[in-house]
């Protein structure tokens, strides 16, 4: 809190249940370990050694409890002869509830603990689903790569305007931009299941999740050969059943050194060759622009933007240097995902498409803020405003009906992670009671 400006909440205690060794100990200096040692340790075992004088007798009682209903009455009293001042100051700072220590870890922890109990009388909703009888007239087989970024906001992509040139590469590449796209959660642990759920983000939670359709197994329940590979710290239980390859264990003998997302692409090329007679629906989950360690996402030759911040304390570097690091990573993304798209044009003879969106946004040190997980009711704009990219091959156009020129209508139309599910759903012709046509932006734009 004092460091990054993060705030306290039960998604940030999800987040400390569900991240993973290599992710937190980025997060580890020596000065966190000296002030939990004075601040925390050595302070506790003091109060601990303190020797508590009880009250003996009635007496002693009575005046503890009328100093207590005296400090009470006084807490009462300031309260009420301030309460304009009040009212306003918890109005316009909704986030102060989320920084009184220690109500907002503990509350966090009973929230997460909750979730853990299954919720009474709720219903299992597992649609079928199938490919309509458009599939009939197919000639081709479908590649379809679903890449889901990590932490990267939309307003560090040259595409929506950045003023730095960090999408050198997309640009070539006939791609569709959509510049007004919102994030569904400021963490990997809410945004990522909530993109496969077929809850909107008014009605999502990690408990109904697991009892409503998920995107992933619906798309494999039509016909699709699934695969989840992920350089990340997980799925958040959106790949459960699916074919899931985790690059941490996958590549053997690592020493701990840092994965590249470029490195998912190896694999990602062998299913295609393996499984040619397929129709492939394929999550590429990047490390993509995690913090703090910026400097730690890219390979050599990806340090454009200099002077770079080279420490997980972002206090102690500059704005431009964090900034330029952060960039750095969004131009190796940029890099990423011209890489795959030219792997797909190597199918020629195939049907391919792909979808990157972050799942969610970075705070580089505005207003004392650094990273994410702020409580979407009171975070800025930078953690929730994210890119969303979409390249269709003409194969592809042309099989699943779709007009491009009708599309450029809603490059800057405002949507978010809710019309993702409807919206796969609708372009691949896979029917299900579980779709919402209204939600897909695929709708008004199909060639009939």
């Amino acid at each position: 809190m004092l460091k990054y400006g993060v705030i306290i909440d039960s998604s940030m205690i999800q987040n400390v249940f569900e991240t993973d060794f290599k992710e937190s100990f980025e997060l580890l200096t020596y000065k966190m370990t000296l002030m939990s040692l004075f601040l925390g340790i050595i302070p506790s075992f003091i109060i601990y050694k303190i020797n508590i004088k009880y009250p003996k007798n009635i007496f002693d009682y009575l005046v503890f409890y009328l100093f207590s209903i005296l400090a009470l009455a006084i807490l009462i009293g300031v309260i009420f002869t301030q309460y304009k001042t009040f009212v306003s100051v918890f109005r316009n700072h909704k986030d102060i509830i989320f920084r009184i220590i220690p109500n907002n870890y503990i509350n966090g922890i009973y929230q997460n603990i909750i979730l853990l109990f299954p919720e009474k009388n709720v219903k299992m909703i597992s649609s079928e689903a199938s490919k309509n009888k458009n599939w009939e007239h197919h000639r081709r087989k479908t590649i379809f790569v679903f890449v889901i970024g990590e932490a990267a906001r939309a307003n560090n992509f040259s595409l929506n305007g950045y003023i730095k040139e960090t999408n050198p590469n997309l640009i070539k590449h006939d791609i569709i931009n959509f510049s007004n796209f919102y994030s569904c959660g400021t963490t990997t642990a809410v945004s990522v299941p909530c993109i496969f759920s077929s809850l909107d983000k008014s009605n999502f939670s990690k408990s109904k999740f697991k009892n409503n359709d998920n995107l992933l197994k619906l798309i494999k329940k039509s016909g699709f050969n699934t695969l989840w590979i992920d350089n990340n710290s997980g799925c958040k239980s959106a790949c459960d059943d699916v074919e899931t390859i985790e690059m941490e264990s996958y590549i053997t003998n690592n020493s701990n050194r840092e994965i590249y997302d470029e490195e998912m692409l190896n694999i990602f090329k062998e299913f295609i060759n393996k499984n040619n007679k397929d129709d492939l629906f394929i999550v590429l989950h990047q490390k993509g622009s995690h913090g703090p360690a910026y400097y730690k996402r890219i390979p050599k030759g990806f340090d454009e933007f200099k002077p770079v911040c080279k420490s997980v304390e972002l206090q102690q570097c500059s704005s431009e240097e964090i900034t330029n690091s952060y960039d750095n990573t969004i131009l190796y993304t940029d890099y990423f995902l011209s890489k795959t798209i030219a792997m797909l044009k190597e199918n020629k003879d195939k049907d391919t498409a792909m979808i990157y969106v972050s799942d969610h946004g970075q705070s580089l040190g505005e207003n004392g803020i650094y990273l994410h997980g702020m409580p979407y009711l009171v975070a800025p704009k930078y953690q929730k405003h994210i890119p969303m990219i979409m390249w269709l091959s003409d194969n592809f156009t042309k099989d699943f009906g779709i007009n491009r020129e009708c599309m450029s209508k809603y490059i800057d139309k405002n949507l978010s992670h809710d019309n993702l599910f409807h919206s796969i759903l609708d372009v691949l012709k896979i029917d299900t009671k579980a779709q919402k046509n209204n939600l897909s932006f695929f709708q008004n734009c199909k060639i009939k």
